[in-house]
């Protein structure tokens, strides 16, 4: 309750619509519960067009994976070469924490899997 109170989230019809199925479907005993809620939390407040939540959702998680790939193009690039090189060659350097990359990931599979049921591929896995 303390959660959903301090949210800054404009609760919409079609935000809580989701939230009631969120709360129905994953269960407060589960291990990631209070880290999905927060990550919606945090989602619906930068959300600024609630018409499709799961696609939204499904966009945000290939987001994460194209710069999750990025950031391994970028490892294995520093692996043959140094850094010097690589920025006098103009190679960007990936602003991303693999980790939180992934973890947002499972986050969002853990969410849409029990919400709507399904696991969706990012195209990027297919």
């Amino acid at each position: 309750k303390v959660r959903l109170r301090n949210a800054r989230v404009e609760f919409t019809e079609n935000k809580i619509m989701f939230l009631r199925s969120f709360f129905e479907k994953l269960k407060v005993e589960d291990n990631y519960f209070f880290k999905c809620l927060d990550f919606m939390l945090d989602f619906f407040d930068r959300l600024e067009d609630d018409s499709n939540i799961l696609q939204t959702l499904l966009d945000k998680k290939e987001l994460y994976f194209r710069n999750l790939q990025k950031a391994v193009k970028f490892e294995e690039m520093l692996n043959k070469n140094n850094m010097e090189t690589l920025i006098s060659r103009g190679v960007r350097i990936p602003h991303i924490s693999k980790e939180d990359a992934m973890h947002n990931i499972v986050i969002i599979d853990t969410i849409t899997l029990a919400v709507y049921g399904e696991q969706y591929p990012s195209p990027l896995e297919r």
